[in-house]
């Protein structure tokens, strides 16, 4: 027998229009290894790897097909620290990368975080919940993550595992496989393999710049449907407890959208967050309060029409 949904969550559907829609089609921790500190610049194997990939990417970004701009919320999964700052995460480094920016691992310490959104807009069906973990090396790291969105009638399941290498001082490019379940009560369910890709560049001690593709093989899911192709290209500086990230993510179908963050260590502990994504029309803002090894967190995203979601997180880092 199908849930019958209040009036106010009919609206919201409503409200929400394509970005809903799209459900059923797609689904800073400081570094600790050292790319050369003394360095005065990027030496040419950096600019070797990690220009043309970044231009590539800048490329697509632009030339993508165009479309309308959705008026609705975001619905993707990200981790508190990202979620609280616009979701400009392509850049950021830590343990969450491993729900971004595959690239962003390496230099990462060894660590693992539980994601939870307990409901989107005040839908419990646009919960989702994500588990990952990190395991660092001397120039390389690897990571698994599991995922899951939705509820009973429809559901996203994810799993994968990645790796991430740094080929040249300043440079990391990183790579994550996964499968990517879906089911429909009523209509069956389906698997897919996914590829994402991403690479990293760093001037300096203060200034990196990343860029990320998710399911470049667009993979096939039914007859005519294929999971869309995200871009993202992301900056991020930070100086004296500041931070700031700017990003641009580019997804097939879909309009650019722009997103900007900011992450300020207000004590030693406490982590104060906000950013803006403009697309979707929504300001977020949260923390961080770290104590030992652990860091809890919390990001409320905040949509003109549909109203608030949030999110907590726990990470762990060795």
């Amino acid at each position: 027998m199908m849930v019958k949904h209040s009036e106010d969550k009919i609206e919201k559907r409503v409200r929400c229009g394509k970005a809903m829609c799209m459900t059923c089609s797609k689904s800073s921790t400081k570094s600790r290894y050292d790319c050369g500190t003394g360095a005065r610049g990027v030496d040419s194997a950096c600019m070797f790897f990690a220009v043309p990939a970044t231009l590539c990417l800048m490329l697509l970004l632009l030339f993508s097909s165009h479309v309308e701009a959705m008026a609705g919320g975001e619905v993707r999964g990200r981790g508190p620290r990202s979620a609280a700052m616009g979701g400009a995460g392509v850049a950021l480094h830590g343990v969450e990368a491993v729900l971004g920016n595959p690239a962003m691992l390496v230099g990462s310490r060894t660590g693992a975080m539980l994601c939870w959104t307990p409901a989107r807009f005040g839908m419990t069906e646009l919960a989702d919940a994500a588990a990952g973990g990190s395991v660092s090396f001397d120039r390389w790291t690897a990571a698994v993550d599991v995922r899951r969105f939705g509820y009973e009638k429809y559901a996203e399941h994810r799993a994968g595992i990645a790796v991430a290498v740094a080929p040249a001082q300043r440079v990391s490019v990183g790579a994550r496989m996964g499968v990517l379940h879906f089911g429909i009560e009523g209509y069956g369910s389906t698997s897919v393999f996914q590829l994402d890709l991403g690479a990293a560049i760093r001037f300096g001690e203060e200034f990196r710049l990343a860029a990320a593709a998710y399911a470049v093989n667009m993979p096939s899911f039914a007859e005519d449907e294929r999971l869309p192709l995200r871009l993202a290209f992301g900056l991020a500086w930070e100086h004296d407890g500041l931070l700031l990230l700017l990003a641009m993510e580019k997804e097939t179908r879909w309009d650019a959208d722009l997103r900007a963050g900011v992450e300020y260590i207000v004590l030693g502990p406490l982590r104060l967050r906000c950013g803006y994504a403009n697309l979707s029309r929504q300001w977020s803002a949260g923390f961080g309060l770290r104590q030992g090894a652990f860091e809890l967190g919390y990001a409320m995203m905040l949509h003109s029409e549909l109203g608030a979601t949030h999110t907590v997180g726990l990470a762990m880092n060795l």
